[in-house]
Parts: structure tokens; sequence; C-alpha cells
């Protein structure tokens, strides 16, 4: 008895746990907060607006045009005074904060501790960097025209810079007036002259004997040169196959998804004459006629009605031609969206299913189905993982929202599975979960 106690309250602490493990963007009235999966107020709606994603446990939010971030707790970490703040992640795991001001950057901790003061123009860490020791304490900057190399305490390295190329492989290419130098991130060095005319990644595949170990190449003058990482250089007899370097300095990565392309066919407009041959199916007599651009089967049109079906290039399947209407996505799925009296509902060839009745206006795919009735827009999600509305393994959203943006996964620890929906209403951003939780609250 005791051991089934223990295990009973074991699982309601970890149901409980996982539950508060996601933190949804909360709406009330025009304020932003935080709440959990079942739609429990985490972190009290006080912000103009709240990112969506997590940055390890913390979260950037806004007031006035601001910026800060604040922690799961609801700490305050940064006051919302910055005018963007974004996160690069270093070796071993953590992350930092680049903060800006009055057009200029900033580098802190992810505590909130000041490391590089806000005065750079440029400020961003080296991607390709692969000595963990000092992976997050070298940095590029620009003041003016002129950038540098500094370290996590504002320390400079270089300076004088008209540029700082990563080139991978631990190496910076440098550039001072017209020469170019090699620095070496590992060692936080310079470990050539400024005396290379030109300078380059060698081509990993190149097959120079004399070359073998240096994957740098530079020029002086006519003379060609194998550069290794620590600054040595060898004579070439020729120049070698040479890799394009460039930095991308603060980068960012925006998910959206977009409306598949959409092939409607009307009875109207399909033209089977090309076959000749009348066919049936023992029920319904039809000619074919091949569908431009979609593979999958032939559209068919009734000999005697102007309604349209389709079926497979192999017979696999067969939907009668008893509809004025068929729209066909380019997407990977298995459906279609049958009109039957102006009405829209979604079919499975696959299975031969009717996932969804003729209850809509229209039906688009935007990866999710995006369901349109009466000027409102809802979703059917047969990929969706969360707990069914629909059907078993499907979200099922009725249409009650002006515009449908997109679908996203929160990639929680516990809720891996768990989908929020963003749409917009009455101009006012909102998101319902795959459980059905509307995490919003309407101004009274």
């Amino acid at each position: 008895m005791a051991k089934f106690l223990f295990f009973a309250l074991f699982c309601i602490a970890n149901a409980l746990a996982q539950s508060n493990d996601v933190y949804v963007p909360y709406r009330k009235g025009s304020l932003w907060g935080y709440s959990d999966a079942n739609g429990k107020v985490i972190i009290e709606p006080v912000y103009d607006k709240v990112d969506i994603k997590s940055i390890e446990g913390q979260y950037k939010v806004y007031k006035t045009g601001k910026a800060g971030i604040i922690d799961g707790s609801g700490s305050v970490v940064f006051e919302p005074e910055f005018d963007s703040i974004f996160a690069r992640y270093y070796n071993p795991r953590g992350h930092m904060f680049f903060v800006q001001k009055k057009g200029l950057w900033g580098l802190y901790t992810h505590e909130g501790k000041e490391m590089v003061p806000i005065k750079y123009n440029l400020l961003d860490k080296f991607f390709f960097h692969r000595g963990h020791l000092t992976d997050g304490k070298i940095f590029m900057a620009k003041k003016g025209n002129e950038y540098y190399i500094i370290t996590n305490e504002d320390k400079v390295l270089e300076s004088g810079l008209q540029a700082a190329v990563e080139m991978s492989h631990d190496g910076v290419k440098l550039k001072k007036g017209n020469k170019f130098a090699l620095f070496n991130l590992s060692e936080s060095r310079t470990v050539t002259g400024f005396e290379f005319d030109s300078l380059a990644m060698i081509d990993q595949d190149f097959d120079y004997a004399d070359a073998k170990g240096k994957i740098f190449y530079g020029a002086i003058g006519n003379k060609n040169y194998a550069v290794s990482i620590d600054g040595k250089k060898e004579e070439l007899k020729q120049k070698p196959d040479l890799t394009e370097n460039g930095l991308s300095v603060m980068s960012s990565f925006i998910e959206l998804y977009t409306q598949r392309e959409e092939i409607t066919l009307i009875a109207e407009e399909v033209n089977p004459d090309f076959y000749s041959t009348l066919r049936t199916n023992g029920k319904h007599e039809y000619k074919p006629a091949q569908i431009p651009g979609w593979n999958a089967g032939y559209v068919i049109k009734s000999n005697k009605k102007q309604l349209i079906g389709l079926e497979g290039r192999r017979g696999e399947f067969f939907i009668p031609p008893v509809y004025g209407k068929i729209t066909v996505f380019d997407s990977w799925g298995k459906t279609v969206v049958l009109y039957n009296d102006k009405k829209a509902g979604l079919y499975n060839y696959e299975t031969s299913t009717l996932l969804i009745p003729h209850n809509y206006d229209a039906i688009h795919d935007m990866g999710v189905k995006v369901l349109e009735s009466k000027g409102k827009v809802g979703i059917f999600d047969d990929n969706g993982r969360g707990l069914a509305l629909g059907m078993e393994g499907t979200v099922l959203i009725e249409p009650a929202y002006d515009k449908f943006i997109t679908r996203i996964d929160l990639n929680s620890r516990s809720r891996s599975d768990f989908y929020i929906y963003e749409f917009i209403d009455k101009g006012k951003t909102c998101y319902v979960g795959s459980n059905g939780v509307k995490f919003f609250e309407d101004s009274k």
C-alpha cells in the first residue's frame, strides 16, 4: 500500500512538473505574460509583448518598444531598456546577451553582469571557432570605421583594422591598410605579420604535397605560400584551389509557414476529349483527363453531368465525379479538398477517409489545413500530436479568428509534442494550444 501511494504521488508530481515546464505567451487585454499548458498564469501579463521561445529558461519581454530579459519565475534580469537584445551560445554550453542602446552594442552575461560596455557599432562572436577554451571570450567589434579583436573583458588584442573575416579552423583574416595577417583564435594572438597581399583558405581537398598540413594561403608579390595555423609559411610552386570565406554578423532566423501552391480543378474547365474512350466503374460513366502538374492521378468528368472526381493512375483510389470543384496541394500529404454544394470537405484518398465533413467555405494548406467559414478561420492539423479535439491524432480548432499565422512547437523538455497556434483576431495576436486551451482573455 505504501509503495502504491508513493508511486501515485510520484506520478502526480511528475504530471505537475510537466505542465509547469511549458511557458506559453498569455494575453490579458493588450498586455502579455506567460501561463502553463493549462492556461494557469505563471508570470502576470504586464508587458506589451513577449517572445515565444525560451532562451535556456529566460525570456525576452518588451515595454514601450524596449527589450528586457526575465527568468522563468518572473524575476527581472534586464529591465526593458534596450533597443535590441539577442543571445549567442558558446562552448562549454551557455549563452550571453548582446544588447543595443542608441545604435551601439555591448555584451552581458546571462545573469545580467556587464562584460563589454555599450560602445561599439558592431559586436559579435566568431561562429566556426573550435577552441572551447576561448570560445565566448574573443569577439569582433567595430567602432566608427575601425575594426577590433577584443576579449570578453574589453581588452583590445588588435585595433586599426579595416576588416576581420573568419576563415574557420580557428583562423581569422585581419586587414590593416592594404596588407593581411592571420589571427589564431585558440592562441588569442596574431601569428603572422601584416605581410600578405592576399590571404584565404586552401580547399580542404587540395592535393599539394609541398603544402601538407598547411590550411591557409598567402600571397606576397609573385610568391605563393601555404600558411599553418601557428603562422609558419612554406612557399608553393603554384597557386592552390581556394575556398571563399565570409563572416555573417548579427544574423537571425525566422521560421514561418507559407501557403502551399494549390491547383483548383473546376468541372467546366476540364477537357476530357483527349481521351475518347468512355469509362464506367459500374456506377459512374466518365472520361479521363490528365491533371497538369499533379502526378498522383487523373481528373475525371462525368459524361452526363458537369461534375468531376479523381481516379488513381493505377486505379488505387476512386473519387466519384459528383463534385463541382476539387483542390489539390503540392505538399506531402495525401489529401484533396472536395467541394459539395459550394461547401468544402477534406478527403484523404490514400485511406479513402473523409477527414473533414463539407461544413466550410474553403480549406487551404499552410503547413496545417486552414478552415474558412463566414469570414473566420480555424485549423485542422493532421500532424499535431497533442490532445485531439477532432479524430484521433489530429487537432481541430473551429473557425473563430480573423487570420492564421503559424504553428509553433515550444520544444519543451517534457512536452516536446506540444504545439500552439498563432492567430490574429480583432487586430490582436492570440494563441490556442493543441490541447484546446485559449491563452488569452479578451478585454472587458
